[in-house]
């Protein structure tokens, strides 16, 4: 209907410019207008890798069956301490052997710091009780505050 064209063709002009200078006679068509440059979607703005998050990160677990995970975001105390008691849950629901245990969580946390740690110090961390394990994850994280 015109009625529409008209109102589609008044949103195409900028408020403070006459409609007499802007391509406000023409309905705006985003499939061809959009894609073929007359409209700009202006500037992407990419968040920086080592930029602090803007959420926090969530722990999941779907089952006692499966070890919990630390998604991304940022981590703080809170997110430690369920991770530590999820993983606790599993390691019982699943009768883990404290030899296995850091093993079985050690690939769960998806921070970039975490995992840049976990690549470096792998075997050495491997090596570790589970507590001793969570101790240090603790002084990583909260020193990175």
């Amino acid at each position: 209907p015109k009625s529409c064209q008209a109102d589609i063709s008044e949103l195409s002009s900028p408020p403070d410019m006459p409609r007499s200078q802007t391509r406000a006679n023409t309905p705006l068509s985003l499939s061809s207008d959009l894609f073929n440059g007359a409209i700009s979607p202006g500037p992407l703005k990419m968040p920086r890798s080592n930029a602090m998050p803007l959420y926090t990160a969530e722990v999941t677990q779907v089952l006692a069956s499966h070890a919990p995970i630390i998604g991304r975001g940022s981590i703080g105390p809170r997110q430690l301490e369920e991770f530590e008691y999820k993983a606790l849950h599993f390691f019982s629901h699943k009768n883990v052997e404290e030899a296995k245990r850091v093993e079985k969580v050690i690939y769960n946390i998806d921070s970039p710091e975490v995992r840049a740690w976990v690549k470096e110090n792998d075997v050495e961390l491997r090596k570790l009780t589970f507590a001793v394990f969570m101790a240090r994850l603790h002084a990583l994280v909260l020193s990175s505050d």
